[in-house]
């Protein structure tokens, strides 16, 4: 098992920004794309992250909820090995509207020869990527700068023609 690890500074109210993280409905906002197929509920999530040769989906719901502080996903039980065997959040409020987050991966990865050759040129790369990408989009969507947003009270240029 490997370990990936990502943080970020956020300036927003820390329950604001756990509020994004529990609110799994709404996930498509601060996830990348590089997170394929993606079904969300109150309880959890699903998705396929985007590696070659690697098409495990995985399948994950809350394991312990201390908010707005902690949050740990583990994998539903399924078949077979999961890509992914945990994702903890931790968060640390600095100030008033000054968040630390920190995010850790757990992840098995592919097995077999090629998933071997693979893993430390493509796949963790690709995998670091992509939680790199999920924070700084996080901060973005927690900041009221997020996809389709123009600006620090989150209100869309649409939305005011």
């Amino acid at each position: 098992m490997a370990t990936l690890r990502e943080d970020i500074h956020v300036r927003a109210e820390i329950e604001d920004v756990f509020g994004h993280l529990t609110a799994f409905e709404a996930a498509t906002a601060w996830l990348p794309g590089s997170f394929r197929d993606l079904e969300a509920s109150h309880e959890g999530l699903a998705f396929r992250l985007a590696l070659p040769f690697d098409a495990r989906r995985v399948s994950m719901h809350v394991e312990t909820h201390e908010g707005p502080t902690y949050l740990e996903l583990r994998p539903d039980d399924t078949e077979g090995v999961p890509a992914l065997e945990g994702l903890r959040w931790a968060l640390f409020a600095e100030g008033p509207r000054q968040v630390h987050v920190t995010v850790e991966a757990e992840y098995r990865p592919a097995s077999g020869f090629l998933g071997g050759l693979l893993e430390p040129v493509l796949h963790r790369p690709l995998r670091q990527q992509a939680l790199r990408d999920v924070v700084w989009r996080l901060k973005q969507v927690a900041e009221g700068r997020g996809p389709g947003t123009n600006g620090a009270d989150g209100s869309n240029e649409a939305d005011r023609a």
